[in-house]
Order: C-alpha cells, then sequence, then structure tokens
C-alpha cells in the first residue's frame, strides 16, 4: 500500500484520495495499485453506493510521475500488465456511480480517469 492514498466510507460514499500535493499527486504504480484494490473493493462492498475519487492541495493530478513510469517501462513484463492499467480497467469495470471532486490542473491520466467517471466536479 502507499501513504499517499488515503480512503474511507462515509455515508455509503467510498472516498479515494490522492494525497501528494507536494509533487502535484502525480501517480506512481503504488498510488494506482491502492487506487485499483480500493475500486474492486467496491464492488463487492454492499454498504459502498458511490465512490468519489479526489485529491488534496491544488491541483488533482499532475499524471504519471515520469520518474517512476520510467522504471515501469525498463522492467520486465508487459505494461498491459501494469497497475496503470489495471486502475483504467477497474475505473471501466465499476458498476456504482464514479464521482470526481476536481480542484486544479488534472493532465494525462489525470484527465483520462475522469472520462470514467458518471459526474466531475
Amino acid at each position: 500500500m502507499t501513504e499517499f492514498v488515503k480512503t474511507y466510507v462515509e455515508d455509503s460514499v467510498l472516498h479515494i484520495v490522492m494525497d501528494r500535493a507536494d509533487k502535484k499527486n502525480a501517480i506512481t504504480q503504488a498510488m494506482y495499485l491502492a487506487m485499483t484494490e480500493a475500486l474492486v473493493g467496491a464492488r463487492t462492498d454492499d454498504s459502498v453506493r458511490v465512490v468519489m475519487i479526489g485529491a488534496k492541495g491544488d491541483n488533482f493530478s499532475a499524471g504519471n510521475d515520469i520518474a517512476d513510469f520510467m522504471q515501469l517501462g525498463q522492467g520486465e513484463g508487459s505494461l498491459t500488465d501494469s497497475d496503470v492499467f489495471r486502475f483504467l480497467k477497474s475505473l471501466a469495470d465499476l458498476d456504482k456511480p464514479l464521482v470526481a471532486a476536481v480542484r486544479g490542473r488534472a493532465v494525462g491520466v489525470g484527465l483520462t480517469m475522469l472520462l470514467h467517471c458518471d459526474m466531475v466536479v
């Protein structure tokens, strides 16, 4: 898991909060994994009726953490087996309403994930 993604359930809403404001919420592979696990868990948790993705700080997300993403490209295995692709698939497979609370910039995959949301505020 990672300390840069916080999750909690309140009033039947699963909140997934990116908490890496000092890096404009640039997303690492560990963050993708944590968010994927939260989304997959929401599908089978009857107490969760809505999922909300948000972020701390003045920017929603600067997209991929470039240094982290470059390491992924140098490793073994297919990119389609990576945590970023699993995350995008979990967004597409989510069968509950998905809301994004966006403040500031949403760049790269930070913008791409918004296309999977039912509502962006």
